[in-house]
């Protein structure tokens, strides 16, 4: 029987109200959208349109588990990172801990990031793949700018991650291997 080691679970800040209300909005004026064109459309359309509606009105509820999609774990070897749809394993040996720190973004405005590749964003609120201001790839699961683990890895890449507790991870992640 394989062992796999236990994993430590770390809080992640819960994203503010200004995600929430921007999530809202978009969640209630779906089904406002939906039932207007619903209204406005000829027969043959409004057939088609309630084909549709289940579907769109799935949309909200499916967004809205998404972003209750957020985990820190670490096990002893691999740093695992879930948000919303992206999901990251990094192992302990890829990260430069000797550069690893807790930044506010607000000052450190270098490592803020710039551009969505593949990403979820609302205000307040970021996840998955982005770019920063000169280029570097980032994985970031971001819910507020003040106390931010940066984990850099060794292959130039960086993590950002909104923590509750970020210096307990960094402590855990500089500590004896398993």
């Amino acid at each position: 029987m394989i062992r796999t080691p236990p994993t430590k679970p770390y809080a992640v800040v819960p994203p503010g109200k200004a995600a929430w209300v921007v999530f809202s909005l978009i969640a209630l004026s779906t089904p406002v959208a939906l039932l207007g064109f619903l209204l406005a459309r000829p027969q043959p359309w409004q057939d088609a349109l309630w084909a549709v509606a289940p579907i769109a009105l799935l949309i909200p509820a499916l967004l809205w588990a998404a972003m209750r999609r957020r985990a820190v774990e670490f096990d002893g070897s691999q740093l695992h990172v879930r948000a919303t749809l992206y999901t990251r394993r990094i192992a302990r040996e890829e990260l430069d801990l000797d550069r690893a720190r807790i930044i506010d973004l607000r000052e450190r405005r270098e490592y803020r990031p710039r551009w969505k590749t593949n990403g979820f964003s609302l205000p307040g609120f970021l996840a998955g793949n982005f770019r920063g201001q000169d280029g570097q790839r980032l994985f970031v699961l971001l819910t507020s700018d003040d106390r931010v683990l940066l984990l850099p890895l060794r292959d130039h890449r960086i993590v950002l991650l909104s923590l509750e507790r970020p210096q307990t991870l960094l402590d855990d992640l500089r500590g004896p291997n398993p």
